[in-house]
């Protein structure tokens, strides 16, 4: 939770005196909430991890949800506020924006932007912008928000290949057309070693046609204080970061049988620097900084500007016992980031009067743009012993990486005339991407006890690969050295799955899974055209998961108790390699080996009294 730990106050403005105080470090939080109930109940919690509504007890796999509630009283604002009260979730905090999302250990880089994450993150129905190789992650703000729900193991059947590991959904508040709403909340934290947060968030609610359409619009705008200093730049609190944003949507009921849903989110994100403390300046081995005092010891601000923009339409028509959904979305992503390069290009501080500092950086402009259509088919008839869902889905996807690396100061001072200007190289990536998929699964209600499922995802994806660099001279009056190329790559295959669910009693469900997900393979892009002995394409990665596990409801609805044990067989991993000689590190990767996962995952929920609720998860992994 970097250095946010104590004195987190918010303050709802429709209602100043329930203000509360909340210590969001907090590993195992007792949230204070409303139950009407005299019985204390746990209240019910209902998903659609399975892309159809089902209570969270009644789905036959391993899934958590946190109530938009619960993270509000929280004080949750990212994934870095709340992944720790998910069993099976972890997170690398690299940068903001660029969070690392690891589900049952299933990861083989520890930072986005190398290969196609192992988490499917999805905002309603719309995947992420960038679901091939992110380079930057949708860590959307936590308000007004109705639920997260994360999908343990491999997602396949019905998300596709961005889940792998598992899937994660972001389920925002939809307009209600029978009433009016605005409520908003001021908060303010204190950070150890750093400024003080502050942030305003706000939602209006307002009916257009009574009964009929509605407008819901969400805005927020937060800064989190910095608290590194860069003692060699003179700055203090250097990596501040500010999240704006918003979202609009309409609900229209045209008619008793259709609801349509319109909706568009924006969201920015720009942090000042990295949020990585230095334990030493490698320029001045003397310069040392300590845990208690985190510092940064970058030449140049390392600052990330990261904007998101989507747009969902989903119409949702009801044939009586068939629903038919049609979810068509659009998305833009840019992330504009600096990475300090200053140490390559630079002489040691040796002796009284050191060297020279010749500040360098390596600039990405990094643009994609996404356009996904998904229609599925679900029945609905609850008397029915077959119940299923089948889709179609397609989406193409197109990427625009610019980057260089130059000299920012010192220039003409640089002991190499070789250098035209401050550019050292350039580089120039286009990716081009489609998936196409078919997908269905089918429940067989044998009984009021027994439910077998089967359930499979046909996919076939296509991929092109055009990637230029450029150095400069190395010499006046030389050509640049260039390098460079295209390549295409295609796939395909089934993700299959089963499971079998038994409910000995109405507050007990056991159930068996077994389910195959996988990752796209792609290419090396550093190899196309380039004199190296480097793999020109990777293939995908493949898991098998296996696990049994028990929802169980006990002590008169009071207490809930989920548990599962899994083995994840996972094949043909992809691996990160550096060719060292002759140029710098180039990084590339290949398929090889395999390894497993194993583990057990506990998650516990009781409501003490009427206003106090008990939450905890544990997992035990070995890998």
């Amino acid at each position: 939770m970097s250095q946010r730990l104590l004195n987190t106050l918010q303050l709802p403005l429709r209602a100043l005196v329930t203000s509360s105080i909340a210590i969001v470090a907090i590993s195992v939080p007792l949230s204070a909430t409303a139950q009407s109930d005299d019985s204390f109940a746990v209240e019910e919690i209902v998903v659609t991890a399975t892309k159809r509504v089902a209570s969270i007890q009644d789905v036959p796999l391993s899934v958590s949800a946190l109530s938009g509630a619960d993270l509000e009283d929280s004080v949750a604002f990212s994934f870095s506020d709340y992944a720790e009260s998910v069993p099976g979730l972890s997170y690398n905090g690299n940068d903001p924006g660029n969070d690392k999302m690891i589900v049952r250990g299933i990861s083989t880089d520890s930072f986005n932007g190398a290969l196609q994450s192992t988490v499917g993150i999805y905002i309603d129905d719309m995947p992420g912008v960038d679901v091939f190789v992110p380079t930057s992650t949708p860590d959307l703000h936590m308000f007004d928000v109705n639920r997260v729900e994360v999908l343990r193991g491999p997602q396949g059947t019905l998300w596709g290949s961005s889940s792998l590991g598992g899937a994660l959904r972001i389920v925002t508040n939809k307009p209600t057309v029978s009433q009016a709403e605005f409520r908003a909340r001021v908060t303010a934290a204190s950070v150890a070693n750093g400024g003080t947060d502050y942030g305003v968030d706000a939602v209006g609610n307002i009916p257009l046609v009574e009964d009929t359409l509605a407008l819901r619009v969400t805005g927020y705008t937060r800064t989190d204080a910095g608290y590194l200093d860069a003692s060699n730049r003179g700055t203090e609190d250097a990596n501040e970061t500010t999240v704006t944003g918003g979202r609009a949507s309409l609900r229209w009921f045209p008619s008793n049988n259709l609801v349509v849903d319109l909706t568009g989110t924006f969201q920015r994100i720009d942090a000042d620097d990295r949020g990585a403390a230095w334990l030493n300046d490698p320029l001045d081995p003397a310069a040392t900084a300590t845990t208690s005092d985190p510092t940064t010891y970058a030449y140049i601000p390392e600052s990330r500007d990261q904007s998101l923009a989507m747009g969902n339409l989903v119409l949702d028509y009801d044939f009586g016992n068939v629903n038919l959904v049609s979810s068509t979305t659009v998305g833009e992503s840019e992330l504009e980031s600096v990475w300090d390069q200053t140490t390559n290009t630079s002489f040691p501080l040796i002796g009284p009067t050191g060297g020279t500092i010749f500040n360098s950086g390596f600039f990405n402009d990094d643009k994609s743009s996404t356009f996904s259509q998904e229609i599925r088919l679900v029945s609905d008839d609850p008397d029915s012993a077959m119940t299923w869902i089948v889709g179609a889905f397609y989406l193409d996807n197109d990427r625009d990486l610019r980057s260089y690396q130059g000299l920012l100061s010192n220039a003409s001072l640089f002991p190499n005339p070789l250098l035209p200007g401050d550019v050292q190289f350039t580089q120039d990536i286009d990716n081009g991407r489609t998936e196409k998929a078919i997908f269905g699964e089918f429940t067989w209600h044998i009984n009021d006890r027994w439910d077998a499922t089967i359930g499979a995802r046909y996919f076939e994806n296509e991929q092109d690969f055009m990637t230029a660099l450029e150095f400069a001279p190395f010499a006046p009056g030389f050509p640049s050295f260039v390098s460079g190329g295209s390549t295409t790559t295609s796939e395909d295959g089934i993700n299959p799955k089963v499971s079998l669910a038994y409910r000995p009693s109405d507050d007990v469900m056991l159930y068996g899974l077994a389910a195959k997900g996988f990752r796209l393979g792609g290419a090396n892009q550093s190899a196309l055209g380039a004199p190296f002995p480097l793999p020109e394409i990777y293939e995908s990665d493949t898991v098998w998961n296996y696990e049994l596990g028990a929802r169980t409801v006990l002590n008169n609805g009071r207490t809930v108790l989920n548990a599962t044990v899994f083995y994840v067989d996972w094949s043909d991993l992809q691996n990160t390699f550096r060719l060292e000689a002759p140029l710098p590190p180039i990084p590339f990767f290949v398929t090889a080996g395999s390894a497993h996962t194993q583990g057990i995952e506990l998650e516990l929920t009781t409501q003490l009294s009427e206003d106090w609720e008990f939450h905890t998860a544990l997992t035990a992994l070995e890998a």
